[in-house]
């Protein structure tokens, strides 16, 4: 995509705030523009990585419950 085709997209922030930007996007020799797209992306990509683990997590106690039901059941028909 070319930067031409990107629109551009206000933000309103506190001064407190773009301060902070302004001071990181310095620090990392980059724009605040690309800072802000920086961030914004990284916390996404942390965001879908926290998901997939939850997900990867859940599937893995409902196994281990459907094992513990599985034995509950051959017990019950033992007795």
């Amino acid at each position: 995509m070319k930067i031409r085709d990107i629109a551009p997209f206000g933000v309103r922030m506190t001064t407190e705030l773009k301060d902070r930007l302004h001071e990181e996007a310095r620090k990392n020799a980059c724009s605040l523009n690309s800072e802000i797209v920086k961030r914004l992306e990284d916390s996404l990509s942390k965001e879908n990585q926290q998901l997939s683990e939850n997900k990867n997590d859940f599937k893995n106690r409902i196994s281990m419950l459907e094992d513990m039901i599985e034995k509950l059941k051959k017990e019950i028909q033992m007795n």
